[in-house]
């Protein structure tokens, strides 16, 4: 004699829509954290001004101009690009070469606009000095090129999403399964 198989239940598709949606929350608050963070990370001063920085780990630094910012208790508010701003960088006593930044990169979180306006090659850890200027004060935030882990963030959460997406599929198609053999199953009975 067999065991007498239970009717699987509509919950389960609950629970499949329940793993979904989780994976999207998760993908969209998971990439707000680490892009927040780490344009909450920028090093950022009101122009001129001329500071040190220190670079841990060698790579590209960018210079943005936030546009629309509030630093020191003022606002700031200029059109993008359009402050006239002008970057030196030393190190050891030497000129490293800045350059405009290669495309169109931005972001704006909260009060807070910015556009990449000029980029250098920290070759080495240690010490830059770094000073900027413009012909109006405005606010600039230095540090690594966002682009780059912001795309690595991206197919990071992607990846949590398809996988959240596919174990919704997997408990759909076992609760359609199980359900199918149970029809089946109270047919022969």
């Amino acid at each position: 004699m067999t065991a007498a198989r239970k009717k699987p239940s509509w919950l389960w598709f609950l629970g499949a829509v329940f793993v979904l949606l989780a994976g999207l929350v998760f993908f969209g608050l998971n990439l707000y954290r680490q892009i927040t963070g780490m344009v909450g990370g920028y090093d950022r001063h009101v122009t001129p001004d001329t500071w040190t920085m220190n670079v841990e780990k060698p790579g590209r630094v960018v210079v943005y101009h936030e546009y629309r910012s509030v630093f020191g208790g003022k606002s700031y508010s200029q059109m993008p690009h359009g402050v006239g701003l002008r970057v030196a960088v030393r190190r050891d006593g030497c000129e490293v070469p800045v350059r405009p930044y290669p495309g169109d990169a931005n972001y704006s979180l909260n009060q807070v606009q910015g556009v990449a306006e000029s980029v250098f090659d920290a070759e080495s850890q240690g010490q830059y000095t770094i000073t900027v200027d413009a012909d109006e004060p405005t606010v600039v935030a230095v540090g690594r090129d966002m682009v780059g882990p912001i795309l690595g963030m991206l197919f990071g959460s992607a990846a949590l999403c398809i996988g959240s997406f596919l174990a919704a599929l997997a408990i759909i198609i076992v609760t359609l399964v199980r359900m199918s053999r149970y029809k089946a199953a109270a047919r022969q009975a």
